[in-house]
Formats: C-alpha cells, sequence, structure tokens
C-alpha cells in the first residue's frame, strides 16, 4: 500500500470517527432533552400531590428529595433491564456480524464502563429531576395550592 492510500484511508477513518461521535453527541443530547421534557409533564401532573404534601407541613426539601429517589429507581431498573437485554442479546448480534463480515467478533460488556454509565445516568437523572421539580419548589405554597384550584 503506498502512502498515498494509507493517508487517503487514515483520513476517511477519521472523517468516520468524527461523525460517530457528533452522532452519539446529538444522540446524547436528544435523549435528555426528551427526558427532561417528560419529567416536567410528569411533575406537572403530579402537582396536586405536591401541593398536597406541603400543605400537610412536608418540607420542600423531602418532597424534592422523594421525587430524585423515585428517579433514582426508575432509572436502575431501567439500566438493569437494558443490561440484561444487552447481556443476552450481544453475543446473537456480535455472532450475525461476524457471519456478515467472515470473521470472527468478541466484544464484550466492561463492568468499569457499565458502573461509569450508570453513575453519570443517575446524576443525569438527578439534575433533570431538580430541574422539573424546580418551579414548584420556588413556589409559594398559596400558589401552588392557587394552582390546584384552578
Amino acid at each position: 500500500m503506498t502512502d498515498r492510500t494509507f493517508q487517503k484511508l487514515k483520513m476517511m477513518i477519521g472523517q468516520t470517527g468524527r461523525i460517530t461521535l457528533l452522532i452519539f453527541i446529538l444522540t446524547v443530547a436528544a435523549g435528555s432533552l426528551i427526558t427532561g421534557l417528560l419529567l416536567a409533564m410528569w411533575m406537572r401532573n403530579r402537582k396536586t400531590e405536591i401541593a398536597v404534601l406541603i400543605s400537610l407541613g412536608i418540607s420542600k426539601k423531602d418532597i424534592l428529595s422523594q421525587m430524585v429517589l423515585e428517579e433514582m429507581i426508575i432509572y436502575s431498573l431501567a439500566f438493569a433491564g437494558a443490561g440484561m437485554a444487552v447481556k443476552f442479546l450481544l453475543p446473537q448480534i456480535s455472532n450475525s456480524l461476524a457471519i456478515m463480515q467472515e470473521g470472527s467478533m468478541t466484544p464484550e460488556l466492561s463492568s468499569g464502563w457499565m458502573l461509569l454509565v450508570l453513575c453519570l445516568g443517575l446524576a443525569g437523572a438527578v439534575v433533570l429531576a431538580v430541574i422539573a421539580i424546580f418551579p414548584y419548589m420556588k413556589k409559594p405554597v398559596k400558589e401552588i395550592l392557587s394552582e390546584m384550584e384552578g
């Protein structure tokens, strides 16, 4: 292979890597935006619950921590389900790709990467939950109760 061919291949692989990174970033951003909007809608539907809890004397800090804990539990369950699905489906998918490419592929799940994804996802879920419930935490109790009536 000549140097010119190598340089062309190197440039094409570099462009493919940049396009893949861009697609990944856009996917994460779109997923975060959609999740945040769904959480905001969910919190708006729970406005009555928040107002009742505040009127019962439960502090806003306790309500916020309850909502964040619920989000963390939901994310953890979804992560566990996705992890099991990947663990069972990854060998089948890699075998199918290996047959199409007439080679052998052995992808594996690294527990370090899975732990990193779990931690980042939990942090993202907490941030999105706090952002979604923040408008109700800064409002006075009377305003939340009056919105509940109307």
